[in-house]
């Protein structure tokens, strides 16, 4: 893990009892989790961000994304109970993070936490927009917010950016749910109650992933409750994750 380019540290806590993967939503990187550090400090727990390929410091890379390699890095990290978080695009990423962990034979999360996306045999909304003319692309990425208005405003930024956040787009177009046998780890999901990317209707059909304990949160917001309401999302956060980092805890699935 030291040196990888795939993970950032959040809050590197080397005897922390377990470890949180964070994955973020399409054309977000490791920086958009930079006050999670206060969740860390709240809590025993060590934060480790995923940067894909061509975000945040991976800026200069092709944004292409390879998910064995991805888990193969993740997993070389898995060296206590783990869990994983993502946030739209990065649910789902999760989603299927989890799976090729289980497959590489590091078990599966402690619990897994997917936000702001529709159960993964349901379409994604706006499946195919990755394909719309730019100036149309450019108004459906600026509609959903969460990309600073200067950065589609400034034509070197807007050139250095939209095509990242485009292929990330391109990915949510491609996903197809393959069936297998569901999770055992438990699963919370996070619904936005006003979000029209996801509505906890459709957040609350993740429930069909687990074997285990589901959780459904609904946060006052739209699509980026994550930054509009973090405060509210980390307090759910804690609670969960409280059954994992408090002292006598008892792990579930140790690595």
């Amino acid at each position: 893990m030291p040196g990888s380019p795939w993970l950032v540290p959040i809050a590197a806590r080397d005897d922390a009892p377990a470890r949180l993967f964070c994955l973020p939503y399409a054309g977000g990187s490791a920086a958009g989790f930079r006050a999670w550090s206060s969740l860390a400090a709240r809590l025993d727990l060590d934060i480790q961000a995923v940067e894909l390929p061509g975000h945040g410091r991976r800026i200069g890379e092709p944004p292409v994304l390879d998910p064995d390699e991805m888990a193969r890095v993740v997993g070389a990290a898995v060296d206590r109970p783990y869990l994983v978080f993502g946030h739209s695009l990065g649910a789902r990423l999760g989603f299927e993070l989890c799976r090729r962990l289980r497959v590489r034979g590091h078990g599966e999360p402690e619990r897994l936490f997917v936000s702001g996306t529709p159960g993964p045999r349901l379409p994604r909304v706006g499946r195919g927009d990755s394909r719309l003319p730019e100036p149309e692309f450019a108004a459906r990425v600026s509609g959903m917010g969460g990309t600073p208005a200067a950065i589609l405003a400034d034509p070197e930024l807007r050139a250095l950016f939209l095509p990242v956040i485009r292929a990330d787009f391109a990915l949510g177009d491609a996903y197809e749910y393959v069936g297998d046998a569901p999770l055992n780890c438990p699963i919370t999901a996070f619904a936005g109650s006003a979000d029209p990317e996801a509505s906890p209707e459709q957040v609350g059909a993740w429930r069909a992933e687990t074997t285990g304990d589901f959780r459904l949160h609904v946060v006052d917001g739209d699509h980026f409750f994550v930054h509009t309401r973090l405060d509210t999302l980390l307090g759910l956060l804690a609670d969960d994750l409280a059954a994992v980092t408090e002292p006598g805890a008892q792990i579930g699935q140790p690595p």
